[in-house]
């Protein structure tokens, strides 16, 4: 089956806000895996996904490496409360 797909301008500001959601979701699926316990079906999945996604960012890195500055990589860590 051929996968579908769209191609979307993005600014930096953009990147930067979806940038910082991968790392959220990244970060969201290692709470999962330590929570459950590696052994457990739920870490797998998580595992799983944990994988493809970082697989998704580093290709996405390389490709937006060359075109915007480095700071659009730069995480925003305010607690969210």
């Amino acid at each position: 089956m051929e996968q579908r797909r769209i191609e979307l301008p993005v600014t930096e500001a953009n990147f930067s806000l979806i940038w910082n959601a991968l790392h959220d979701r990244e970060q969201r699926l290692l709470r999962v895996i330590e929570y459950y316990g590696e052994d457990s079906d739920e870490a797998a999945l998580a595992a799983n996904d944990l994988v493809g996604l970082r697989l998704y960012m580093k290709g996405l890195r390389a490709r937006v490496e060359p075109v915007f500055f480095p700071n659009v990589f730069v995480l925003d860590e305010t607690p969210v409360k």
